[in-house]
């Protein structure tokens, strides 16, 4: 089984493009962040073998692009030349023989976006685990407060947990975390 996790940083243009068909455009600015997690691995290698994480980005200036890869706290921001080779680099990434459990903070979105780039999410997919439902089945659906706001936000269910982790903005990091 491989437990995998999508997060995508401006899905909705992600959406957009890949609905109206758009997939050439350059006009995009986003990233895809890709977190698998083999637990077979922690048998036979190390734990940078077992969890390995991969950044996409598209569009930006240069000097967005450095500032995103200095963020990028796991691995290389890979910024493909064309949007549409998205699909196919995240597909190589996955071993659809195994069996596959999507995870990740509020995955509906994830999945939309998904979705609209065409990826199969019937084929090898044996389950999902969104970790807000997760958040709701502990906390209650009360959740966690900000104030006076109700929020399940990822970095304040994380401080919840003791974990205060710092400048995770950025598709693959959050995808690890």
């Amino acid at each position: 089984m491989l437990f995998v996790c999508f997060d995508f940083e401006n899905g909705e243009q992600i959406r957009s493009h890949a609905t109206s068909g758009n997939f050439g455009s350059r006009n995009i600015f986003a990233q895809a962040g890709i977190s698998i997690f083999d637990p077979r691995s922690l048998f036979s290698g190390s734990l940078e073998e077992a969890l390995m994480t991969h950044n996409f980005g598209f569009g930006e200036s240069p000097c967005r692009r450095r500032h995103i890869d200095r963020r990028s706290f796991f691995g290389e921001t890979i910024w493909p030349s064309q949007f549409a080779n998205l699909l196919t680099s995240m597909e190589k990434l996955l071993d659809r023989s195994r069996n596959i459990v999507l995870v990740g903070h509020g995955l509906n979105g994830d999945c939309q976006t998904l979705r609209s780039l065409g990826f199969d999410l019937d084929s090898s997919i044996v389950g999902f685990i969104d970790t807000i439902d997760a958040a709701q089945a502990v906390f209650g659906p009360g959740g966690l407060h900000e104030g006076p706001r109700v929020t399940f936000r990822l970095k304040e269910l994380l401080a919840k947990l003791g974990l205060v982790v710092e400048g995770c903005h950025v598709a693959g990091n959050v995808s690890r975390t």
